[in-house]
């Protein structure tokens, strides 16, 4: 599904009149068929038309975080965070890549914050994860209940 689509959007970048949405689809079908670092390509492409386009921001900051790139990839997130504040996933994925670089202190309060934004069962059960590989094993035992009640 993911490859006809490149095919289309090659073929409409061509042919139409270039917009931000073109680039954006041909990135987030690269980044869905494991292409980060080509997907990351289109993305800038969609940057040089519009710099707001919200998206565009986050998904970079997906490919840079499979390519292990957490520095590049929470600067994204936080494009993200100054576009829209109530974008949950932003500050989700921005605590995911601050686990990574071992700053776990500063992961929990991304992770508070996105689950204030959004209850979500992914949500506790990574902050339930991350608290008990922590060794605070009653704090994720709290996340865990509040998983299995969303």
């Amino acid at each position: 599904m993911f490859k006809e689509g490149l095919e289309y959007f090659d073929k409409n970048l061509k042919n139409l009149t270039i917009k931000t949405e073109n680039f954006f689809k041909k990135g987030y079908a690269l980044s869905k068929i494991g292409k980060a670092e080509e997907a990351l390509a289109e993305f800038s492409k969609a940057q040089e038309f519009n710099q707001n386009f919200i998206e565009t921001h986050f998904y970079k900051g997906v490919c840079y975080l499979s390519l292990l790139q957490f520095d590049k990839a929470i600067n994204e997130f936080d494009e993200c965070i100054k576009l829209n504040s109530s974008y949950s996933e932003a500050y989700f994925n921005k605590g995911i890549c601050l686990m990574k670089k071992e700053k776990s202190d500063e992961a929990i309060y991304e992770f508070e914050k996105a689950i204030k934004l959004k209850k979500s069962s992914v949500y506790y059960e990574t902050f339930g994860n991350v608290l008990t590989k922590l060794g605070r094993v009653e704090e994720a035992k709290i996340q865990f209940e509040k998983m299995k009640k969303v």
